[in-house]
C-alpha cells in the first residue's frame, strides 16, 4: 500500500511539474509573441516616412487578436498620410505612355511591346489589350470606352475597350503630339510630313492646320508651334512671335492654366508667362528649369535639372529639394506632383504647405484623376496612390464662424449664408443664400435641419427651404432621442427640431443646477443636491441620491454622479462605489471601454480602471473637444494641435492640422476650421483587422450612426 502511495505522488508531481512546465511555457510564449509584434510595430514605425507601402505591409502581419491593434493604427495612419501605393507588374515592357479615362476610375498605360493595359484602381483587376503596334508612345481618351494610340509601325490608331478591336487610322502617321479637340475630332503633328492637322474619326476628313512645324501644343482656341527656329502662337487670323528668349531646344512644353487665360514656357535660364493672346505677363530667372504645372489655385511650379522644385509668384521660393533632375510634372486635384530622373516622387499640396516624397528607382511617366495619382516604370510596373488617403478632407471657404457634418454633407456658415459642401465630390452650394450664419457652436442636425446656439439663444434652420426658429434659450440635444431639450423655469421640456413642438416632460420641485440626457433616460441635479432620474416615455421621476451631482447618464438609465470626490453608479437595483478621484471639479465622465474618461476643469484629463484613477494628461491651456467611439479623447492644445489620446493606453498622436475651432460632431469624427478651410478628420474603425486601414466610408458612416457607437460616447451633460 505505501508503494502504491508513493508511486500515486510521484505521478501527481509528475503532473504538476508538467503543467507547471506548460504554463510558463504559454506565458514564455506569450512573452515571445508580444515582444515581437512590438519589435514588428517598432520596424514599421520606423518606416513610415521613408517606405509607408512596406510599412503598411508590416503591419497587416500583426494577428486581429494583438493587444497592440491601437498603435497599429496610428502606424497605418501616419504611413497613408505619407502615400499608399498599390501596383500591378505588366509585361509591356517600359511605360511610354499613361493616362486616366474620364470617369477616373480605368488607367490606361502603353509600353515598347505596343500592348496596353487598362488597370482598374479601385479593384486593382487589369486586362491587357493586344495591338498590332510593335511600340505605342502616345495617347487619349475619347471617352469611357474608346482610347486613340499612336504608334510604330501602325501609326494612329482608335481600342474599343468594350470589345478589344483595334482599328488602324492612318499607317503612314509619325505622331509626335496628339490632344482632342471635342467628340470625335483630334488634333496632332505629323512628324514625317511636318505639318499640324486635324482629324474627324466619324468621317475621315482631314485638314491641315500649319505647314513646316515640328510640334505644337493647343493654348486655349490656339496653338504654340514650334518651328525649329522660334516659337509662335498661331491662329485666330494672325500670328504671334514669342520673342526675348532662348528657348530650351526650341520645343513646345508649356504649362497651360486656362482657368485664367495664361500659359508658361521654360527657357535656358529662365520661364515667361504669357497671356492666351500672347501678351507677357511674368518672368523669371530659372536656372536649367524642365518641367512646369499650374496648381489648382493658379500658382505656377516648377522643377529643375538639378532636383529644384520651385513655386513661381512674385519671387521665387523653393518647395522642394530631391537629388536628382525632375522630368515629369502633373497637376493633382489640389497641387502638382513631380517625378525625377532617378524616380523620386514629390507632391507638393499648397494648402498644407507639405511635401511628400517616395522613391521608386526606374521610375518614369506620371498621370492624375482628381482622386489618384499613377506612375509607370521601365520595367512595366504601373503604380498608383489614393490621395483622398493621403490628406484630411478640406474644403475651401470665406469667413465661416460655424459648421456641422452629417455622413455625405457639411454644411459651414459664412458672411452669406449656409453652404452645402458633398464631402465626396467636394461640390458645393448656397443652401441658405439669405445672411444667416450658422452660431459658432453647431450641435446637431435632424433631417434638414440644423441645430446651432450660443450662450443666449439657439436657431433651428432648416437648408431644403430656407426657413429658420430662434429659441431665446441654451438648451441640449439628444442625438439619441433626437430632441432638443431645455429648461423653463422648473420645467425641462422636449423640443422637436424639425417641427418646433414642443413637450412639458417634468417640473422639478426647485432650480435645476445640470442635466443630462441619453435616449428614453433625463438626469437632472437640483441646487439642493438631489438627483432625479426621468422617463422619457412615461414621465415619471425616481429620487436618486441626495448631496451629490451627476456627471454622466448611460445608454441603459445608469447614472453616474459624484458625491465628495467619490463616484457612485446607479441603477434602479443598486448603488455602486466605482473610485475615489482626485479633489477638483469635473466637466464630464463619459464611459470608454473598461472604464471611465474624466474630465477636469483645469484642462486635465483622467482614466478611472479597475478601481485606479490613471493621469492621462496634465492641466494646460487646451480646449478640449469630446470622446471618439474608438475610446479616444481629442484635444485642441497650443499652436492649434490636435492630440488624439487613447485613454486606455495613454498613446497619444498628434493630428497635424492647424485648427481654430474644432468640434466632435459625431463620435470618432471631427470638425474644425482653418483659415479659410473646413476640415473633416474621419477615424478607423477600431480593433477590425478587415478595415484596420480604410478610411470611414464617407458615402455611408453606418458605424458612426451605430447604437454602440452613441453608447462609447457617452451622454452629453451640462
Amino acid at each position: 500500500g505505501a508503494i502504491a502511495t508513493i508511486a500515486i505522488r510521484n505521478v501527481i508531481e509528475e503532473r504538476d511539474l508538467a503543467d507547471a512546465a506548460r504554463t510558463e511555457a504559454v506565458a514564455s510564449s506569450a512573452i515571445a509573441n508580444d515582444r515581437a509584434e512590438t519589435m514588428l510595430l517598432d520596424r514599421a514605425s520606423t518606416l513610415t516616412t521613408s517606405d509607408p507601402t512596406r510599412a503598411v505591409a508590416l503591419i497587416r502581419q500583426l494577428p486581429g487578436t494583438s493587444k497592440h491593434l491601437r498603435r497599429a493604427r496610428d502606424i497605418a495612419e501616419a504611413a497613408a498620410s505619407r502615400g499608399i501605393v498599390r501596383g500591378h507588374a505588366s509585361t509591356i515592357g517600359a511605360v511610354r505612355m499613361l493616362f486616366f479615362t474620364p470617369n477616373g476610375r480605368s488607367l490606361i498605360a502603353a509600353g515598347e511591346t505596343g500592348d496596353v493595359v487598362v488597370i482598374d484602381v479601385e479593384t486593382g483587376a487589369a486586362r491587357i489589350y493586344r495591338t498590332r503596334a510593335k511600340s505605342t508612345t502616345l495617347g487619349l481618351a475619347l471617352d469611357d470606352d474608346r482610347i486613340v494610340l499612336a504608334g510604330r509601325p501602325e501609326g494612329l490608331m482608335l481600342l474599343d475597350l468594350r470589345t478589344g478591336v483595334t482599328t488602324t487610322i492612318d499607317p503612314t502617321l509619325r505622331v509626335s503630339r496628339l490632344s482632342r479637340v471635342d467628340g470625335d475630332r483630334i488634333r496632332y503633328v505629323d512628324e514625317a510630313r511636318k505639318v499640324l492637322a486635324e482629324r474627324s474619326l466619324a468621317t475621315g476628313a482631314v485638314t491641315t492646320l500649319r505647314e513646316n512645324v515640328l510640334t505644337a501644343q493647343p493654348i486655349g482656341d490656339r496653338f504654340m508651334v514650334a518651328d525649329g527656329e522660334s516659337l509662335r502662337l498661331v491662329g485666330s487670323g494672325r500670328d504671334i512671335l514669342l520673342t526675348g528668349a532662348e528657348w530650351f531646344g526650341i520645343t513646345a512644353n508649356a504649362a497651360v492654366d486656362v482657368k485664367h487665360g495664361r500659359f508658361a514656357v521654360v527657357g535656358r535660364a529662365h520661364v515667361v508667362e504669357w497671356s492666351f493672346e500672347g501678351v507677357e505677363t511674368r518672368r523669371w530667372n530659372v536656372e536649367l528649369g524642365v518641367a512646369m504645372s499650374y496648381g489648382p489655385n493658379g500658382a505656377l511650379y516648377v522643377g529643375t535639372a538639378r532636383g529644384l522644385v520651385m513655386r513661381l509668384d512674385d519671387d521665387l521660393r523653393e518647395v522642394a529639394r530631391g537629388t536628382d533632375g525632375v522630368w515629369w510634372t502633373v497637376q493633382t486635384s489640389d497641387g502638382v506632383a513631380y517625378l525625377g530622373q532617378e524616380g523620386a516622387l514629390t507632391i507638393v499640396d499648397p494648402a498644407n504647405v507639405r511635401t511628400l516624397e517616395l522613391n521608386y528607382p526606374s521610375a518614369r511617366q506620371l498621370a492624375a484623376s482628381s482622386r489618384f495619382l499613377a506612375f509607370g516604370s521601365r520595367d512595366g510596373t504601373i503604380r498608383w496612390l489614393d490621395l483622398d488617403l493621403m490628406r484630411p478632407a478640406s474644403y475651401p471657404v470665406q469667413g465661416e464662424i460655424g459648421c456641422w457634418a452629417t455622413a455625405t454633407k457639411v454644411y459651414v456658415g459664412a458672411a452669406s449664408g449656409i453652404r452645402e459642401i458633398d464631402r465626396r465630390t467636394r461640390a458645393t452650394r448656397m443652401a441658405v443664400t439669405r445672411s444667416k450664419a450658422l452660431p459658432p457652436s453647431c450641435v446637431g442636425m435632424v433631417g434638414t435641419t440644423i441645430i446651432s446656439s450660443n450662450f443666449m439663444s439657439t436657431s433651428f434652420l432648416d437648408v431644403s427651404n430656407d426657413t429658420q426658429r430662434v429659441l431665446d434659450l441654451q438648451g441640449l440635444y439628444d442625438r439619441v432621442a433626437k430632441l432638443y431639450l431645455v429648461i423653463r423655469g422648473l420645467q425641462l421640456v422636449d423640443i422637436d427640431p424639425t417641427t418646433g413642438g414642443e413637450r412639458s416632460l417634468w417640473t422639478a420641485p426647485s432650480k435645476i443646477k445640470r442635466y443630462a440626457s441619453h435616449g428614453r433616460w433625463v438626469a437632472t441635479t437640483l441646487e439642493t443636491g438631489t438627483i432625479f432620474r426621468i422617463d422619457r416615455e412615461t414621465g415619471a421621476a425616481a429620487a436618486v441620491d441626495a448631496k451629490a451631482d451627476v456627471v454622466a447618464l448611460l445608454a441603459d438609465g445608469r447614472i453616474v454622479y459624484d458625491r465628495a470626490n467619490e463616484l457612485y453608479e446607479w441603477s434602479p437595483t443598486e448603488t455602486r462605489f466605482v473610485v475615489s478621484r482626485p479633489p477638483g471639479e469635473i466637466d464630464l465622465v463619459a464611459p470608454v471601454r473598461d472604464g471611465y474618461a474624466m474630465r477636469y476643469a483645469d484642462g486635465s484629463l483622467w482614466f478611472v480602471h479597475a478601481g485606479q484613477v490613471l493621469n492621462r494628461a496634465p492641466p494646460g491651456h487646451m480646449l478640449f473637444i469630446g470622446f471618439g467611439f474608438d475610446d479616444s479623447a481629442y484635444r485642441l492644445v497650443q499652436f492649434q494641435r490636435l492630440v488624439r489620446t487613447h485613454i486606455a493606453t495613454g498613446e497619444q498622436t498628434v493630428l497635424d492640422v492647424r485648427l481654430q475651432f474644432v468640434a466632435l460632431v459625431n463620435p470618432g469624427l471631427t470638425l474644425g476650421t482653418t483659415p479659410g478651410h473646413v476640415v473633416v478628420l474621419e477615424d478607423h474603425v477600431p480593433d477590425d483587422p478587415e478595415r484596420l486601414f480604410a478610411w470611414i466610408d464617407a458615402t455611408t458612416n453606418a458605424h458612426l450612426d451605430s447604437t454602440n457607437a452613441l453608447v462609447w460616447h457617452g451622454a452629453v451633460t451640462r
